[in-house]
Formats: C-alpha cells, structure tokens, sequence
C-alpha cells in the first residue's frame, strides 16, 4: 500500500511465522510500487519498517524451506532449553516422539541437585545438538537412537564429575566435540569404535590420551589442541585430512595396514584412491613416530619441515 511517507507491503516470514513490513521512504505510485518490487531479487532487499526486522540471525523469506533448513518451525525440529528441571520436563516429554529428527539442548542453570539426563527413545532422532549443558546422563544406542547420525557438543560438562555417558551408534558421520569436560573419556573410545561409518571427526581441546578410529568412509579428523593425546591409530583409507595442530604430546600415529573392515573395500586392483593426504601440524610437538609414520604415508606429500 502507498502513504503519505512513501510504500509498505506487508509479509509472513515461512522460518519464523512473524508477520514483518517492508517499504520505502519515498512516495510512489501504485506502478511505480510494482516495478520496484519486481526489480528486487528477494522481498527482503527492501528495508522492514516494522515487525522484527531479522529471522533468528539472517534475513526473513516468503519462499518456501528446503527440507534440511534448520530455521522451519515443525515438529522434527526442537530446542530446549532454561534450567536443568526445565529441560529435563521437555526431555522426558519427547521419549517415543517418532517425529524429533533434530534435537538442541542449551544450557542448564544449575538448579540445585537437578542435573540433565538424556536417555529417551526417539527412533528417527538424525541429529543431536548439546551446548552449554550441564549433562549427568548421555545415552544414546541402537535401541533408543537407531538413526542418530550427527552429534556436536560444545561445552558440555558435569559438575558431579562423574558423568554416565554412552554413546552406541553405528551410523554416525560426522561428531563434533568442543571443549567437552565429561571427565571420564573411554565413552569416547567405545563410541569410536561403534561408528564404523563415520565421515567427519572435529574436536577441539580433546582431553583424551589415546583415539582410534576405524572407517573406510572417514576424510577428516581434526584433533586441534588435543594437549594430552599421546597415541593415535587409524584405519581410514579415504582419509584426507589430519589436522594436529597444537598437539603438544603426541607421540605415535598408527596408520594400520589391516582391519577387518577391510574386507567391505572392493578389491585391490579396483580400489585406487589417490587424493592427497594433507597434514596441519602447526605448533605441535610430533614424536619421532608420529612424524616417520606421516612421512611413510603413500598419499603424504608435504615435507618433513612441515612436521
């Protein structure tokens, strides 16, 4: 519509279900209005004179959602969130929830004894997200998580110091840990061990002494500033990326020549895999090991000065 102080048009954002305005300053005439908008590329090239001016952090859209985006507000997705008995109600209130696809859980305000444990069914759960949450219970298997297929945890911790954590899922692809302090970390191991699918492995200040990962389908780990990691083996013929960066103790990487599943590779004369092997070992303190093992790598290409 066209006033006194120039154009509006009013619109519903499809991510965020907020009605918003946008409009211009100028006067125009109703064609005038019409060749301007039909110059824009996107309604929200257009300045919002009222409503909420952002949806959650980007730009509003009229256009419909693609299936994966985050931002669509529908029952696959859910975030949790407040203090530890806030989010333990809506955690106990999703188990058997055959629609959660996407799980949030942030934070977790200390709220006396109340601590967060996540150990429900959600049988078509393909992703979990735990940040800032004070976790005393992680649970997550064959019988309860199925599908889970992607994990990030971000400062994730347990005051008690003693966390439960079991994490069992075999067709994970891609985990991501950042400054994770559940003390105890064999649950690490196990999980590693499980995931023989696994495509991606982040991690940032690690606090495990030893990894080892076995997939055919693995192409990046990335092990930054994992201070006290002293023996890494791998099995991982795709690999392409070894990020050590800031490894200040590691002395031995195992490049294993056998594993059983290898057996699942297509045979020798039709398995061919050449891409480059790339190694960031910026301010790290390699062994003598570690550094001979990396060199000895048929795909490793980089010199021993960048060790």
């Amino acid at each position: 519509m066209s006033t006194d102080f120039g154009w509006q048009r009013n619109f519903c954002c499809e991510a965020c279900s907020k009605s918003y305005t946008i409009g211009d300053t100028m006067t125009m005439t109703s064609s005038t209005i019409e060749q301007e908008m039909s110059v824009c590329t996107k309604e929200t090239e257009m300045p919002v004179v009222k409503g909420p001016k952002w949806c959650y952090e980007g730009a509003h859209t009229v256009k419909p959602l693609k299936d994966n985006d985050l931002r669509k507000i529908h029952d696959e997705v859910v975030v949790v969130h407040g203090t530890c008995s806030e989010i333990q109600d809506e955690i106990d209130a999703l188990d058997g929830n055959h629609k959660v696809k996407v799980l949030k859980v942030l934070g977790g305000l200390d709220d006396g004894e109340k601590k967060v444990n996540l150990a429900i069914s959600l049988p078509n759960l393909e992703e979990l997200q735990l940040e800032q949450s004070n976790m005393d219970r992680i649970i997550l298997n064959q019988e309860l998580t199925p599908n889970l297929r992607k994990i990030h945890m971000q400062n994730a911790f347990c005051e008690s110091g003693e966390p439960d954590v079991t994490i069992l899922c075999p067709l994970l692809k891609d985990i991501s840990i950042h400054y994770c302090d559940l003390q105890i970390f064999q649950w690490i191991i196990d999980m590693l061990e499980v995931a023989t699918a696994l495509e991606r492995f982040d991690s940032y200040k690690l606090r495990a002494d030893y990894l080892k990962f076995a997939s055919n389908h693995l192409k990046s780990i990335s092990l930054h500033r994992a201070e006290l990691l002293r023996r890494v083996d791998l099995w991982a013929p795709r690999l392409t990326n070894l990020n050590v960066e800031a490894a200040h103790d590691l002395a031995e990487i195992h490049f294993l020549e056998k594993h059983v599943l290898g057996d699942e590779l297509p045979a020798p004369e039709d398995f061919t895999f050449r891409e480059e092997l790339r190694v960031d070992a910026s301010n790290a303190c390699l062994g003598t090991q570690a550094v001979a093992a990396i060199l000895a790598h048929p795909r490793f290409r980089g010199k021993r000065t960048s060790l």
